[in-house]
C-alpha cells in the first residue's frame, strides 16, 4: 500500500495560476479586519521564557520554578530520558514496554536537540515519525488497530510491518511528493481500504502552556459559521475524557484532551505501556499471540510515575526568539497577518 505526501499548505492549490514568470509578486493587500500585529514583543513564553541554545534548544526547564512545583520535575525526567525493557527482565520500574512497539523511549522520538530527521539512507525512516490507520468513517484496522507498530519484544511476536519511502518527481508544476510503501509482516493481513497517515513526533515546547489555557478562551474563539466573514471556520473538537466530554487540544488531530492522558497514550501506542488510563496491551482482538506476552503490572505505569512525567513536560521551557533583524522580522509579522494565519495562530496577550 502506498501513501503519497507533499508539501503542507491551507488549501488545495491545484487551480491557481503561476505568475508566469514575474518575480515581483505585490503583498496581499491589508484589508480592515486583518488582526493587528503587536511588535512590543514580549518573551515568548511569557516566565516560562529561556535564552536560545543553539546546542540544546528544548527539553529544557523552566527558570525560577517554585520548590513546590519540582517534586515530579526531576523523577519525570529519568523517565522520560529511560530505555524501557520487556517485562521480567530485571528493572521493575522501567519494564514492560511492548509486545508491539514504535520505541522504547520518550527520547527516541522527541529530541533535546530539535527534531529528529525523518528520512534515512535507502528508503528506510526514523522513529521520528509513525503511521496511524483508520477508514473513511473513522474506524481503526481490524488486525493492526489504531497505529501500525514496527517493533516487537520477542520472536513470537512479530511486528506488523514496515514502511519505506521513495522521493516522487514534479509533475505537471505540481510539488514532488514523498510516497510511503507498507509491508505486512503477515502477507495475510493487507491493510484494504484502511488509510496510513503519518504522525510527525511534536514539538514537546509549550505543551504544558497549552495545557493551562482554559476551555472557555479556545470555545470563545470558535467559529465555526464564520460569522465574521473572515473565511475562517474553526471548530471546538471535543472528545470523550473518561465520563467527561472535554476540548481536544493534544496530538496532530486533537484527539487528547489533556497532557497527562496525551502521554498515556503515546506510552500506549507508541511504546505498548500500560497506565490506569489505558489498561489494555496494545493488541486487537484478532493478535491473540500479543495478549499472552508477559507485562511488567497491572499498570506497568504507575499513576505517580505518569503523573511525574506530565509534570517535567509542563515545566519544559520556551526558548527565546532567535531575531537577526528586528526590523525585517516586523515585517513578516505583518505579512503573517496580511494573508490570515493570524485568524488561527493568534498572538498572546498579557503573559505572565
Amino acid at each position: 500500500m502506498a501513501l503519497l505526501l507533499t508539501a503542507c499548505g491551507g488549501s488545495d492549490d491545484s487551480n491557481n495560476s503561476s505568475n508566469d514568470g514575474n518575480t515581483n509578486v505585490p503583498n496581499p493587500p491589508t484589508t480592515p479586519d486583518t488582526p493587528e500585529i503587536d511588535t512590543n514583543w514580549q518573551p515568548a513564553g511569557g516566565s516560562a521564557t529561556i535564552a536560545a541554545n543553539g546546542s540544546q534548544p528544548f527539553l529544557q526547564i523552566m527558570p525560577n520554578l517554585p520548590s513546590s512545583a519540582l517534586g515530579g520535575v526531576s523523577p519525570g525526567r529519568e523517565l522520560f530520558i529511560t530505555e524501557w525493557t520487556p517485562a521480567n527482565e530485571g528493572r521493575v520500574l522501567f519494564d514492560g514496554v511492548g509486545p508491539l512497539l514504535n520505541a522504547n523511549a520518550c527520547t527516541q522520538c522527541h529530541s533535546a536537540e530539535g527534531r529528529k530527521p525523518i528520512y534515512a539512507a535507502n528508503g528506510q525512516l526514523s522513529d521520528a515519525i509513525l503511521f496511524r490507520l483508520g477508514n473513511k468513517q473513522g474506524l481503526p484496522h481490524a488486525y493492526y488497530g489504531e497505529q501500525m507498530q514496527h517493533q516487537s519484544i520477542a520472536t513470537s511476536i512479530h511486528p506488523e510491518g514496515s514502511m519505506r519511502y521513495a522521493a516522487m518527481p514534479s509533475q505537471n508544476d505540481k510539488p514532488a511528493g514523498i510516497q510511503f510503501s507498507f509491508t505486512p509482516t503477515d502477507p495475510n493481513q493487507p491493510l484494504g481500504n484502511t488509510a496510513i497517515s503519518g504522525r510527525i513526533s511534536p514539538q514537546l515546547v509549550g505543551m504544558g502552556l497549552l495545557d493551562l489555557i482554559p476551555e472557555a478562551n479556545i470555545i470563545a474563539a470558535a467559529d465555526p459559521d464564520d460569522n465574521n466573514q473572515d473565511g475562517i471556520s474553526g471548530r471546538v473538537h471535543w472528545v470523550q475524557d473518561g465520563k467527561q466530554q472535554r476540548i481536544g487540544r493534544f496530538g496532530w488531530k486533537g484527539i487528547n484532551s489533556s497532557l497527562r492522558t496525551q502521554n498515556a497514550n503515546a506510552m500506549s501506542q507508541d511504546m505498548g505501556l500500560t497506565t490506569s488510563v489505558f489498561m489494555d496491551p496494545n493488541c486487537t482482538v484478532n493478535q491473540p499471540i500479543c495478549w499472552t506476552a508477559a507485562n511488567g503490572g497491572s499498570p506497568e505505569v504507575s499513576d505517580s510515575s505518569l503523573d511525574a512525567v506530565t509534570d517535567f513536560m509542563t515545566a519544559l521551557a520556551v526558548p527565546e526568539r532567535r531575531i537577526d533583524d528586528l526590523s525585517d522580522f516586523n515585517k513578516g509579522a505583518q505579512l503573517f497577518a496580511q494573508v490570515g494565519c493570524a485568524g488561527c495562530h493568534t498572538q498572546a496577550k498579557n503573559r505572565q
